[in-house]
Parts: C-alpha cells; sequence; structure tokens
C-alpha cells in the first residue's frame, strides 16, 4: 500500500514537486491504480493467447542484394550524393588557415 511517504519518494524520482495538498489528493488516487493493478494479478489469463499471437513469424526483410559497380563507379556515385563535390572530390570547410 503506498503513504504519504511513498507520494515523496515517487515525486522524488519522477523529478517533480508535490505539495502535501497535492499528495493528500494524489494519495487515494494512487491507491486506486495499485489495487487495480493487484487485482489484475488474481485473473486468470490461462485462455488468453496473450499480446505475442501476433507475432507468428519472423519479420519480413527484403533481399540483401548488393549494386553491382565497379570501384571507380561506387566512388563516382557516393561523391555525387554529397552536399559539396567537385572534380570527383567531397567539398568540406577550410579548417586550417593559409
Amino acid at each position: 500500500m503506498i503513504d504519504s511517504e511513498g507520494i515523496k519518494k515517487l515525486a522524488k524520482l519522477s523529478r517533480i514537486r508535490v505539495s502535501p495538498e497535492e499528495a493528500a489528493e494524489f494519495l487515494p488516487q494512487l491507491a486506486a491504480v495499485i489495487g487495480h493493478v493487484h487485482s489484475l494479478e488474481k485473473a486468470d489469463a490461462s485462455a488468453s493467447p496473450g499480446a505475442g499471437y501476433g507475432l507468428q513469424g519472423a519479420t519480413p526483410l527484403r533481399g540483401d542484394e548488393p549494386a553491382v559497380l565497379t570501384p571507380v563507379e561506387a566512388t563516382s556515385e557516393i561523391v555525387s550524393l554529397s552536399p559539396g563535390h567537385m572534380n570527383g572530390y567531397f567539398e568540406v570547410p577550410q579548417v586550417v588557415p593559409q
């Protein structure tokens, strides 16, 4: 069962400020939630298929088909996709002053 100390600890762990008035208001609400969770533990769920019933098999994946490119074509393709490039090289901002 939860008490006012439990509310203070929960507030601290949640990094929220709870006034004594708010703690008094939250106490019966949290007790009701915890009571409901305890009642769910007593329920017979043996006939239920469970939450994982939809996972009946492996996740479908696309085929892994490598592109057939020569090293020069691959380099040209990669450089052409970059935001800045010139004469087959990446353009980057100057870091070291001349």
